[in-house]
């Protein structure tokens, strides 16, 4: 009996001294891999360049009563065509302001691209699809007006944070989905720590918020009466991902503690397995937040592979 319980003992410090090696190698991985973080030297700015356009506020649905469909576009007047950024800010899907993302506008704007960032209508002023129409239509408009912004339709990134990235890349599926009833080519997609398995993010949050999604499944897509989770899988972009999608790059924090690593993690796991070129890079000691120093350049040194 005395000899049954020794080896139950070594057997649990064995179980525990392997737990612990995973967990020192899971760390050593992720800091070795958020090291080797593939960065750019751009210089971020905080104001826009003196070589830099601007025009602020502007309506992309015109002629819409009770709209927060407004944008901010800044670019450098050359006479030739650029790449074309469309920023999307985050905010679960309730709240937040294209002013968040400015750093982007800024200094994205004076190397080269037209960069806008949009607002967007709010739930519970529309559905979580309604706000992914509104990112259609901020890109159908900019497009629209290539001329006056000196666009290259043929060379537009996608890009957003948070909930706003789940749009943009929401969005992006949708483009890869039919790209021909588009009058644009989307080269790239940027996804900044977004919820992009909504379906495991509610599992992960407090209660209420998946309480909340339960009892109103019209939040998805207007529709009071569906299952609230095929109702999630039309608006997850887990669940509509295709072959046929652009370059992705998907941009973590390790101490994010909003929206969990282990989403981009199975975003890109899944990316890969359909087939798509995707680049994760975690940033380490980066929360949940678009202040960081190596978000940008880490941004600029993807988009130089791919765009520029």
């Amino acid at each position: 009996m005395e000899r049954i319980k020794q080896r139950r003992v070594w057997l649990f410090a064995l179980v525990g001294i392997l737990a612990l090696c995973c967990v020192v190698a899971a760390v050593f991985f992720l800091r070795s891999r958020a090291a080797d973080t593939d960065v750019s030297d751009i210089e971020i700015r905080t104001a826009y360049g003196d070589d830099v356009t601007a025009a602020e506020s502007i309506c992309y649905r015109p002629g819409e009563k009770d709209t927060n469909c407004y944008m901010d576009v800044a670019y450098q007047q050359t006479g030739e065509v650029k790449p074309l950024m469309v920023c999307v800010h985050g905010g679960s899907w309730t709240s937040g302001q294209r002013s968040e993302l400015n750093s982007f506008l800024y200094t994205f704007s004076a190397e080269g691209y037209v960069v806008a960032t949009i607002d967007y209508d709010l739930h519970p002023d529309t559905t979580l699809m309604g706000e992914v129409e509104c990112v259609s239509d901020a890109v159908s408009y900019l497009v629209a007006n290539a001329e006056t912004y000196e666009i290259d339709p043929s060379n537009v990134v996608i890009l957003g944070d948070s909930a706003g990235a789940q749009l943009a890349l929401r969005f992006a599926e949708e483009y890869a989905a039919d790209p021909e009833q588009y009058a644009f080519t989307i080269t790239a997609a940027i996804d900044i720590f977004g919820p992009t398995d909504l379906e495991q993010l509610l599992y992960y949050c407090e209660g209420d918020i998946l309480t909340y999604f339960i009892e109103h499944p019209e939040i998805v897509d207007g529709t009071e009466d569906s299952d609230i989770i095929t109702e999630i899988h039309k608006f997850d972009v887990m669940y509509n991902i295709s072959s046929d999608m652009m370059p992705v790059l998907i941009v973590h924090g390790t101490e994010d503690s909003t929206v969990p690593m282990a989403i981009s993690d199975r975003f890109y796991k899944a990316l890969q397995e359909a087939g798509v070129e995707v680049q994760y890079e975690r940033i380490v000691g980066m929360i949940h937040s678009v202040q960081n120093d190596k978000l940008i350049p880490v941004c600029d040194a993807f988009l130089n592979n791919y765009v520029k």
